[in-house]
């Protein structure tokens, strides 16, 4: 329940996106036979041939206009499809064309007494060779930590996310990471103190740290480094850069 209303929330915050003010976005469901389809209409920007082959791609963002340039992390559908599939069903998209709005349906199969068929196995983006690996997401932004965190399951590494020090203090205790990715402005505690902390820890001295902040002077990358932090990468993130540093830093 909680990852199809995931699914479809992610569907309504794109179509509510790309909607300007005074638009409608609507939503239908319809059954026909062992199927169910939920279809998310808005009266957006529309999508042109070349989008419509590209939108479920992970960090794929379609262009915006200028008064709407806060986009997501180009994750949002990619990570409702995946979803979708692992379900057995899928999510497609329609659109006639810039301007004309968009129509995404989500298929699922409908409920049935009997067992379920299986999902397909979910294809991921991480190398043969690089086994999954847990990791660990801290910033209090929930959005940003939900969507990251996501990203990684979604190429194949359970990720856990606290949303502050304390959480995550307490998580890794129960599931020790390889690999933090720590917001440094959080609340009561900041990243670097919640790093040295967390190194302090028995399972986690070899425990690589990737930090996130705004601050990117020389003298903030020198006070990561000071505390035994890998990598310090200055927001906005580049999600598909973030993904090949994890992968380096894991040896894959």
């Amino acid at each position: 329940r909680d990852r199809l209303c995931q699914a479809v929330s992610n569907l309504l915050t794109n179509a509510a996106r790309f909607t300007p003010a005074g638009g409608h976005v609507r939503v239908s469901v319809q059954r026909a036979d062992a199927r169910v389809a939920l279809v998310v209409e808005d009266e957006g920007v529309g999508m042109g041939a070349d989008e419509l082959t590209r939108i479920f791609e992970m960090f794929f963002q379609a262009p915006q206009r200028n008064d709407r340039a806060d986009g997501g992390l180009g994750l949002g559908l990619a990570i409702a499809r995946s979803l979708a599939r692992q379900h057995g069903g899928d999510l497609t998209a329609a659109s006639d064309g810039p301007g004309s709005g968009s129509r995404f349906t989500l298929t699922l199969p409908a409920w049935t007494d009997a067992k379920p068929p299986e999902a397909p196995a979910a294809a991921t983006g991480r190398s043969a060779a690089a086994p999954a690996q847990r990791l660990l997401v801290v910033d209090d932004n929930r959005d940003a930590a939900d969507s990251l965190a996501e990203a990684f399951r979604l190429i194949g590494h359970p990720t856990d996310v606290a949303y502050d020090p304390a959480q995550a203090l307490a998580l890794v205790r129960a599931h020790p990471p390889t690999l933090a990715i720590v917001d440094i402005g959080l609340p009561a505690m900041d990243g670097i103190e919640l790093t040295m902390q967390l190194k302090q820890i028995p399972p986690l001295q070899r425990l690589k740290v990737i930090a996130l902040t705004g601050y990117g002077l020389v003298s903030d990358r020198a006070r990561s480094r000071a505390a035994g932090i890998d990598a310090h990468v200055v927001k906005p993130i580049d999600v598909k850069q973030l993904t090949a540093l994890v992968a380096q830093l894991l040896g894959g």
